[in-house]
């Protein structure tokens, strides 16, 4: 990450022991984590108050808003970008996520690895340094889904 910025990152997962690692897993790597919330609710409103580059976005929550529904309403508010988390393979479910067009969606156990390379090849991204504003570039082409390991 020489000469960046720390990509700023909110979590979004119900389950506290996994936010908590993936923050410590986050910010040891050098990103800075702006929050870590548990209901789709909170993730709006942290998204509007802390103005993350990235939302890592568990897609069954706590709270009457799923994942998918919140970053949808983030995005309305904020151009950032997602990468989708679950413990579910549901392809209902995928497809919505997807329609969202997001950097990854990885299945848990996620592992600190794979998010960095994702993090990592998105922020390297040519498409990122060329049209930064443009929403519906990602790296999506680059990386389709993950499979981990850890957290």
């Amino acid at each position: 990450m020489c000469n960046q910025s720390p990509t700023k990152i909110l979590i979004a997962e119900d389950e506290g022991i996994i936010g908590l690692s993936l923050r410590m897993e986050l910010e040891s790597s050098g990103h800075e984590v702006c929050g870590v919330v548990a209901t789709g609710e909170d993730a709006v409103a942290c998204a509007f108050r802390s103005r993350p580059d990235l939302v890592l976005m568990d897609i069954n929550l706590s709270g009457e808003m799923d994942g998918i529904e919140a970053a949808q309403k983030i995005r309305t508010l904020r151009k950032v970008r997602l990468i989708f988390m679950t413990g579910y393979v549901d392809r209902d479910l995928m497809d919505r996520a997807l329609s969202l067009k997001p950097l990854a969606y990885v299945t848990k156990p996620v592992s600190i690895y794979d998010l960095q390379l994702i993090i990592d090849t998105w922020r390297n991204s040519p498409h990122k340094k060329v049209n930064q504003k443009d929403q519906q570039q990602t790296v999506w082409g680059e990386i389709h889904r993950y499979q981990g390991g850890s957290v």
